[in-house]
């Protein structure tokens, strides 16, 4: 089981922010109905995404074919993982009915765009204001022609302290500047929507200062598979039970919230 989205992190105290963004694998043992989907390598310093996801098994064929396409089309599917432990806490970066618990949703490695956008794989467009992004791959296909791209990169801030002057760990704090970018690219998002996976908007955490804006509620990274769900009766305890024994469940955050309804959107 995992909670990949979260990165270890070590703090500098004597540097401005934080210094390493490595993951830690996870995702073994997996529950029962969930099984690994291989990611691609991504490997820089101070940099390592993870080499799988671990998914529910009624959304595999579809990320198997997502993976298929962008793979086809010259690109790279790196990874922070994908189903979330139940004992992962609940905070301004994290839904108490996240799909991750549900295991519906990926992803991509949370480092491998909005960083460095003249080389990472993915190049993130869009309204930092509105928090809703458009993702962008990078590929080697002489048949593609390049273009140019407006892309958001994270530009990391002094890392907030305490009340005893002590930093803030695990928080990894940022504004965004652009930065015109000029490639061959393809629209991942795209792929991504042609295979049934959405996309969601940034969390408040992010967007509501700009100044100061958390980084691990960006969310440029998170694609989610809706399949199946009915608005107004597909409850999110019946989507945990797909994946998750009724022990497991017993007494979890999570499954405190298995009544409520999935509108389109959410579950409320």
């Amino acid at each position: 089981m995992a909670d990949p989205p979260r990165p270890e992190v070590k703090i500098d105290p004597k540097a401005a922010s934080t210094v390493q963004v490595n993951h830690v694998d996870r995702q073994s043992p997996t529950p029962f109905g969930t099984g690994p989907v291989a990611a691609d390598p991504f490997k820089k310093p101070g940099r390592e995404g993870l080499n799988s996801w671990v998914v529910a098994l009624i959304i595999k064929p579809n990320l198997d074919a997502a993976l298929a396409a962008i793979r086809a089309a010259g690109g790279i599917a790196t990874s922070s993982g994908g189903i979330r432990d139940l004992s992962a806490g609940v905070d301004n970066t994290r839904s108490a009915t996240s799909f991750h618990y549900t295991g519906r949703a990926i992803d991509l490695y949370m480092y491998s765009g909005m960083f460095d956008p003249t080389t990472d794989p993915y190049v993130v467009t869009g309204d930092p204001d509105v928090g809703t992004w458009r993702v962008f791959a990078r590929t080697a296909d002489p048949n593609v022609t390049p273009s140019t791209l407006i892309a958001q990169q994270m530009v990391r801030i002094k890392t907030p302290v305490d009340k005893d002057g002590n930093p803030i760990a695990g928080k990894d704090f940022c504004k965004l500047k652009e930065v015109e970018v000029t490639d061959r690219f393809f629209d991942l998002t795209a792929v991504f929507l042609a295979n049934s996976f959405k996309r969601i908007p940034a969390k408040p955490a992010f967007m509501d200062d700009p100044k100061a804006r958390q980084y691990g509620a960006a969310e440029w990274w998170h694609f989610q598979d809706e399949t199946g769900l009915v608005v107004g009766t597909t409850t999110y305890g019946s989507l945990l039970q797909q994946v998750r024994t009724a022990g497991e469940l017993k007494n979890s955050s999570p499954f405190a919230a298995k009544d409520k309804i999935w509108n389109g959107q959410i579950f409320r």
